[in-house]
């Protein structure tokens, strides 16, 4: 049993390492930054690369067979969620009813597959992150429209490259079976080979 911990833990996996996919995500981050410190906006400029730097990590991503959904899908759920976080954070309260409604949405929509896990958990990390900067009006409204335009930004540059290259990112995590909730209901109950056995499947 440990072997098998071990080697799902520390051993890499280098068929999977592609450092040209992320070469791929590396431009709109620079062009937010650029764009931002050029126009004297540098605080906009690194909300906008914010939101690119996390929608890069949706090009690894594949959701119901399309390998642009969980990309946009990604920035609309992280620019709502810093909408709301920033309001939320105006109060104490506020800032934990909203963190604890996230956390029951994550919690409901992981079992669907990777990647609506890992749309749900962009939602997570950007609410949690905009309670601690807390904004009112036009605050809130601009810091949450900079991370969608990188997130934009980033999607249409990563579906450029793709379209000029005639090569697609490979998507990792098993985000197209079709039969993954299953596979993990049935490790939940089963013991420690059928949990890691469906780890390694993910």
């Amino acid at each position: 049993m440990w072997r098998k911990i071990t080697n799902n833990t520390l051993v890499f996996d280098w068929s999977k390492f592609h450092p040209r996919a992320a070469l791929l995500c590396v431009p709109a981050i620079a062009v937010s930054l650029a764009v931002g410190l050029s126009a004297g906006h540098a605080r906009q400029g690194v909300m906008a690369a914010a939101g690119a730097f996390s929608v890069g990590f949706g090009s690894f991503q594949e959701l119901r067979h399309s390998r642009r959904a969980p990309m946009l899908l990604a920035a609309g759920v992280m620019c709502i969620s810093s909408w709301i976080g920033a309001l939320a954070g105006l109060s104490g309260i506020g800032a934990v009813l909203a963190c604890t409604l996230w956390g029951f949405l994550y919690g409901t929509v992981w079992t669907l597959s990777p990647g609506a896990a890992w749309i749900a958990l962009q939602g997570v990390v950007w609410l949690v992150i905009s309670t601690a900067y807390p904004a009112r009006g036009m605050g809130a409204l601009t810091r949450g429209s900079m991370v969608l335009a990188g997130g934009l930004l980033q999607m249409f540059f990563v579906l450029g490259f793709w379209q000029v290259s005639g090569s697609v990112t490979p998507a990792f995590g098993g985000a197209s079976q079709n039969n993954e909730p299953e596979t993990l209901s049935k490790a939940a109950q089963g013991g420690w080979d059928q949990r890691i056995q469906a780890v390694r499947a993910g």
